[in-house]
């Protein structure tokens, strides 16, 4: 992907801010799939990436020489909430947030599936643009529930047909009543 091999920060950051940095790319005129990473490098030089692994950010393109490329669900992302965060009150609540990805205007079906062999929250999302959303499902559990472990998925079905399942969010119910 064309575009310049340094940008600048446009303003000076403190730890913990956050900074948006624009960068000006430019799709290559051949059909295929592209991938550009990037690190930051430092006044001294030193190149910092992200995470554990101090990986490269990057950004993933296909250039399609269809007039109408077909768009889909590029990735989908789990967060689990528990409410309250710790100890074990009478209820304890589990909200598990699904971050879905997509590349261009799609409609987009989903629902979820618990451990339980429930389903339940379907719903749907129209995307107008390349883009995300985030959908969610709960589940509740009182004193004396089994602590065993316990999951949901999500599963999404697109205008092409095109059925996913995008993997487990799996969490662990602790509480014990008392006595």
């Amino acid at each position: 992907m064309g575009g310049a091999y340094v940008y600048n920060f446009p303003q000076a950051a403190i730890p913990g801010e956050i900074v948006d940095v624009t960068i000006q790319l430019w799709a290559p005129a051949e059909a295929g799939a592209y991938k550009g990473s990037w690190m930051i490098q430092s006044p001294w030089g030193a190149y910092l990436g992200v995470g554990e692994y101090n990986a490269a950010m990057y950004a993933q393109i296909v250039v399609s020489s269809e007039k109408h490329p077909t768009y889909g669900i590029t990735g989908v992302n789990y967060n689990v909430v528990r409410d309250p965060t710790y100890g074990c009150q009478a209820n304890v609540r589990y909200t598990i947030y699904a971050t879905i990805t997509v590349n261009g205007a799609a409609h987009v079906v989903y629902y979820w599936t618990k451990s339980d062999d429930t389903q339940e929250g379907k719903g749907n999302i129209k995307f107008k643009e390349a883009g995300s959303a985030v959908v969610s499902v709960s589940w509740q559990l009182h004193w004396g529930a089994a602590t065993n472990p316990r999951w949901v998925m999500l599963h999404t079905i697109t205008d092409d047909e095109v059925v996913q399942d995008w993997g487990k969010a799996s969490f662990n119910y602790d509480c014990l009543p008392p006595g």
